[in-house]
This record gives structure tokens, C-alpha cells and sequence, in this order.
């Protein structure tokens, strides 16, 4: 392995430290991670065990030092962490770096340059800033580990320094890749509130997330070598606990398989991602389509204004002799008022027939 060191713009305290592995085959190139340390902001801490276990996995790894104290007025972590990607990515033919599987992985602070360069990348002053012009600053997936997600930040505006709040949350786009997050409810210093906010943000936009919450661990166990107990008499996560599923989603991520649906017995009514903040009541029908002929899912409307029918459906489901029939009523199927009244219906989710009863009360509506 070798372990090189890069300058990173023009603070001498910024560089890039880099952990190439030593491939056996020539022309074989590697995924690879670029690790941004914690440390609010004030200093940073190593990410060494981190480094290490993402070249157990087979990648290579990087460790941004960035800009903290007012030198990481922002956006300038973005800018480094822009500057960072496009090295990796100009020397990827040398190292054996494939430029279509880097992952920035952030933690605590870094969590916050990680999802801002995941949201800004194609920033037009990031990019002028960075010496980018098109995606080489681009990352393929984000690794947030207890993320600061929205912080107040310096930042230098019309030769004056303002602190204002960035909320890399509120810039989830199409552009944004895929994140992976890690957190704990136990989590004092980092409310895991930071990851669910980005998490569903990023529901959302439709953009590719999992995330993995723990109950016990205060900040940074999620990254722990081994579990510890915690002041609640629980034992911690660690590292171990989510860092081989992460392996997996980035190798799905990197080499999607190919996918066969499974055979329904009824056609999904359900084809693209939603995002009601209340769900429907899918009790009359799951949301299908009204069937032809009068069968025990037909709606009650179909046979609503049929005075014969209703006379038999009410001996069935005495409750519509009272009952007023709007519109609401009128959604339900035959089978919903029929097992109202106590009469099995069939059911394709539990494998239920229906009972002699209702076979009955369904013949005689037919025969109309």
C-alpha cells in the first residue's frame, strides 16, 4: 500500500491523505471512499480506523483534512472537499481508482462537507472555486455517519462576516446521489432529528437512501471498534453492526442486479414511490379498479341505486337499512359491509373463502 499526502488549495493545513491499495492484476481499478473527519468545525479528528476498515473492504481511502476555525467559512469544506474529488479522479488511472464508485463518507462535521458536497457539486461557485467544470467533483454515494446536516456557519458576504444557517437538507435535488446514514437515538451532541430530516428530504425528492438508527450509543458509537455499554444498562452499536450492509448497498449500488418481479395473484395497484402525509384508507379495495359485473368487490355504489338489490344486500348487512348512503358509504365494497355483518369473505392476503352466506347474497345480486 502506499501512503501518499496532497496539498489541498492553499492552506498548508488542508491536504489530502491518501491510502492506495496494490492491486495484483494490472488495469484493475478499485471503488474508493473519501473520509471527512468530525470535529465541529474546530478540529479534526483522524478517521484512521475508518480508513483502515473501508481498504479491508477493497477500496481505496482518502482523509480530507479541511479548513475549520473562520477558514471554513463556507462554502470553502465544499470547495476542499470539490478540489479533493477531482485529484482522486485525475490521478485514477495511476492509482487504479474506478472514477464511478467514490463514496464521501462524513461523520459528525465532515457529515456536514460530505452532504454539502452531495447537494452542492454542481454549484456554479463551487465548481469556478474548485477549478471544476462538469462532474469529476461529483461523488456516486454518500456515506453519513451522526451527520450535522444543518448548522449555523460564518460565512463572508459583501466584505462582512455573517453567520447564517446552512441546511443541506433543504438542497436534495435529482442531482443529489445516494446516501447511506448511521445514528443514534442516544445521541446527545447530534440529535439523530439531523439525519431523519435529511433521510426524509431525501424520500421526498425520490433520491435512493437507507438508513440505519440505533436506540442506544451517544455520539460517535456508531463507529466504535467494539460495543460498549451505555448509561441505560444497553449495549451500543459499533462499526460492525451496519459496516457489512454497507458493503452490500454500495456493491448493489455499483452492480445492479437484474430484478424479476415475483408473480401477484392481482395486479399492484401501487407502480411509483408516494408521498402522502396521510394514507389513504385502502379498506374499501386497496385502491383497485371497480371489477365488471357484480362480484363481492364491487363497490356499493354499483348497486346503491338499485332498489331489488339493495332490498337483498340489506338482509345480509342489516346495518344499510339505516345507514346513509353518500358518497363516503358508497366507496366501501360489498364484501367490506357483508364481513361487517359477519360474513366471511374471500381474501387473496390471508387466503380466506367466502362463506356459504355470502356465495348466497352474491348469487342473488347476480341474478338480477
Amino acid at each position: 500500500m502506499k501512503v501518499l499526502t496532497f496539498p489541498i488549495g492553499d492552506n498548508p493545513n488542508v491536504f489530502l491523505r491518501c491510502y492506495i491499495q496494490d492491486t495484483m492484476m494490472p488495469g484493475v481499478k478499485l471503488p474508493a471512499a473519501v473520509l471527512c473527519p468530525g470535529g465541529a468545525y474546530i478540529a479534526l479528528s483522524s478517521e484512521e480506523e475508518m480508513a483502515s476498515s473501508f481498504v479491508g473492504i477493497g477500496y481505496h481511502a482518502f482523509v480530507l483534512f479541511y479548513s475549520v476555525g473562520l477558514r471554513c467559512a463556507w462554502p470553502q469544506p465544499v470547495i476542499e472537499a470539490s478540489m479533493a474529488m477531482k485529484l482522486i479522479r485525475d490521478h485514477a488511472d495511476e492509482w487504479g481508482v474506478n472514477t464511478d464508485e467514490i463514496v464521501i463518507a462524513g461523520f459528525s462535521a465532515g457529515g456536514h462537507v460530505a452532504s454539502g458536497l452531495g447537494v452542492l457539486w454542481n454549484d456554479a461557485e463551487v465548481q469556478a472555486k474548485a477549478g471544476v467544470t462538469g462532474e469529476e467533483n461529483k461523488p456516486n454515494a454518500m456515506l453519513l455517519c451522526f451527520p450535522c446536516i444543518n448548522i449555523d456557519m460564518p460565512v463572508f458576504e459583501n466584505n462582512k462576516l455573517v453567520v447564517k444557517p446552512i441546511k443541506n437538507e433543504e438542497l436534495i435535488g435529482d442531482h443529489t446521489p445516494p446516501a447511506f446514514v448511521v445514528h443514534s437515538y442516544g445521541d446527545k451532541m447530534v440529535s439523530m432529528e439531523q439525519s431523519t430530516r435529511f433521510v426524509y428530504s431525501m424520500s421526498k425528492h425520490d433520491r435512493p437512501v437507507e438508513y440505519h438508527l440505533y436506540t442506544p450509543g451517544d455520539h460517535g458509537a456508531v463507529c466504535n471498534i467494539t460495543p460498549l455499554g451505555t448509561p441505560e444498562g444497553m449495549i451500543g452499536p459499533c462499526k460492525d453492526d451496519w459496516m457489512p450492509r454497507l458493503r452490500v448497498w454500495l456493491d448493489d449500488l455499483w452492480h445492479p442486479k437484474k430484478y424479476e418481479a415475483p408473480p401477484m395473484m392481482m395486479p399492484n395497484a401501487f407502480t411509483t414511490r408516494e408521498h402522502f402525509e396521510t394514507l389513504a384508507c385502502l379498506i374499501g379495495g386497496m385502491g383497485m379498479p371497480t371489477p365488471p359485473g357484480i362480484t363481492e368487490m364491487s363497490k356499493l355504489g354499483d348497486i346503491a341505486d338499485n332498489a331489488a338489490a339493495m332490498e337483498i344486500l340489506c338482509e345480509y348487512a342489516p346495518i344499510l337499512k339505516t345507514l346513509e348512503l353518500d358518497e363516503t358509504a358508497r366507496s366501501f365494497t360489498i364484501a367490506n359491509w357483508l364481513e361487517y355483518s359477519g360474513h366471511a369473505c374471500a381474501n387473496f392476503m390471508t387466503g380466506a373463502v367466502a362463506s356459504e352466506t355470502t356465495k348466497e347474497c352474491i348469487a342473488r345480486l347476480q341474478a338480477l
